[in-house]
């Protein structure tokens, strides 16, 4: 998911002092810098560790799922679209 994410987007960039590729000036004071960089690093790692196929699979199971309870809902008389 990574790929097509920084395919369409670019580079994952959280905030702009992670933009560059240098480091900021002010991140050996900032408190801020190292969470930015520690939420960049995550968001990053997550999107890696996605695939489209394992996006797919969840997605189906969920429309199966929702299938269920709602042939469950039509028992009672419901409509079902």
């Amino acid at each position: 998911m990574l790929d097509v994410v920084t395919a369409i987007e670019g580079p994952i960039k959280l905030n702009l002092c992670l933009a560059t590729g240098e480091p900021c000036k002010r991140s050996w004071w900032c408190g801020a810098h190292e969470v930015w960089k520690s939420a960049q690093e995550a968001m990053t790692q997550v999107l890696a560790n996605a695939t489209i196929e394992e996006l797919a699979k969840q997605s189906i199971a969920r429309l199966n799922a929702g299938r269920l309870s709602q042939i469950d809902v039509d028992v009672e008389g419901a409509a079902w679209n």
